[in-house]
């Protein structure tokens, strides 16, 4: 069975202004990644190295029918995010088909220890957000987890964008194991009806806006940009460059932007 992947890491998208998009699968899956357009973002007392500003990272991959949406947005440095989701990629195991399957991948995840010192508490040790879904194109299932507060939202023919997952405060660090615990995750299931979308993303595109979400891109927007643009691609293009603008008279691209989007 073929087996399409990507993975795009903050550390190689430092461009202000400019955004990396991909495509896979003749077209059924689109990621993007940006560390946004404001160099000068309040985000900025969050970042540990100057030198990588974009924190975030993304992997999706395609195998037969099914699909596997993993996005982190990091925080104090990028080695929690880059890490984990370069585990992920270098599994060789099918995509998991079950629930209990994609939580098992939490198991796999082994700890990456840069030193035997605990961190100086005056720069934390780095910790991200992760979700990982899959769609199972077979029977229209969507099953995941996620850590913090990125997000997954599904679009239908028959109603607007719908959150799936829960957020929360429980941010991972592949340093510490038990961060990883499943009993930490949020899961998540869903059925998409026929005509559906998938969008993951972090916070740089609900929160443009730095800690703004309420003038920041919407549920409204997200409807009336898949509305116009019906092919992954051309929405998440559609899609990042409205959060890099921002809502007017708001400003935008004061967070980096990790989206992958799958019909």
């Amino acid at each position: 069975m073929r087996r399409c992947q990507t993975l795009l890491l903050g550390i190689d998208e430092k461009e202000y202004g400019h955004f990396q998009i991909e495509s896979q699968g003749e077209g059924r899956t689109a990621c993007v990644l940006s560390v946004g357009s404001d160099p000068w973002t309040p985000a900025r007392v969050h970042k540990a190295r100057p030198e990588v500003p974009n924190e975030d990272a993304l992997l999706v991959i395609d195998e037969g029918p099914l699909t596997l949406l993993a996005i982190a947005d990091a925080h104090f440095g990028h080695e929690s995010s880059h890490g984990l989701l370069t585990q992920i990629s270098m599994l060789t195991d099918p995509i998991p088909d079950n629930p209990l399957a994609a939580l098992e991948l939490l198991q796999r995840i082994r700890p990456i220890r840069s030193s035997g010192k605990e961190p100086n508490p005056e720069h934390p040790r780095s910790e991200t957000t992760l979700l990982v879904a899959v769609y199972d194109r077979r029977h229209g299932k969507v099953f995941g987890y996620s850590f913090g507060d990125s997000s997954l939202v599904v679009l239908g023919p028959k109603h607007p964008p719908k959150l799936l997952n829960n957020h929360n405060s429980c941010y991972p660090t592949p340093d510490l194991p038990s961060s990883l615990d499943p009993a930490f995750a949020q899961e998540f299931t869903h059925t998409l009806e026929k005509g559906g979308i998938l969008l993951a993303h972090t916070d740089g595109i609900d929160a443009c806006h730095y800690n703004h979400p309420e003038t920041s891109i919407q549920p409204t927007h997200i409807q009336c940009l898949w509305e116009e643009h019906r092919s992954p691609t051309s929405f998440l293009r559609a899609l990042t460059t409205l959060a890099l603008e921002g809502i007017p008279p708001h400003p935008g691209g004061q967070d980096n932007i990790a989206a992958i989007a799958t019909v």
